[in-house]
């Protein structure tokens, strides 16, 4: 019973780029509805500074970010990289957390915007100052983390 979970979760976190390859489609057509509609925007106020991003344009930024992640990952899998499971494990929670956490704040609460700006802010924090580091730490880790009797497959 325990050889089949821990074969079950290496393939897992060996085919974590198709988890962040299918995000970033999701991403993707969340956002193609709004792609010939200038007036759908999302502001978000910083310190004193005020953006105004349009939300096509925001999906597709993080439509492609997710799917470069993926990249990495595969990569890294193709190579016969040996990644760290844990800080692949906490990147995969706080980057898919963060996107999980962003769609349902920012569906359910409607009418604060003061709590979906902090919302929005404390998860692209999260992924950009936690999670890209661990994301790039660990890729560094698993390509140069070589072995004599590892080859390349492509």
């Amino acid at each position: 019973m325990s050889e089949i979970s821990t074969i079950q979760k290496t393939s897992l976190l060996k085919k974590l780029y198709l988890t962040f390859w299918s995000t970033s489609l999701i991403i993707f057509f969340i956002g193609i509805p709004y792609r010939n509609q200038p007036d759908e925007n999302i502001d978000i106020n910083f310190v004193d500074t005020y953006y105004v991003i349009a939300f096509f344009q925001l999906t597709t930024f993080f439509a492609l970010f997710y799917f470069l992640i993926g990249f990495g990952y595969w990569l890294v899998n193709r190579l016969k990289g040996r990644l760290n499971k844990i800080l692949l494990f906490v990147h995969a929670i706080i980057m898919l957390g963060s996107f999980i956490a962003i769609l349902i704040i920012w569906n359910v609460i409607d009418e604060y915007d003061i709590l979906r700006n902090t919302a929005f802010l404390i998860s692209l924090t999260l992924m950009l100052f936690i999670a890209q580091p661990i994301y790039v730490i660990n890729l560094m880790l698993g390509l140069f983390n070589w072995r004599k009797d590892r080859k390349a497959k492509f």
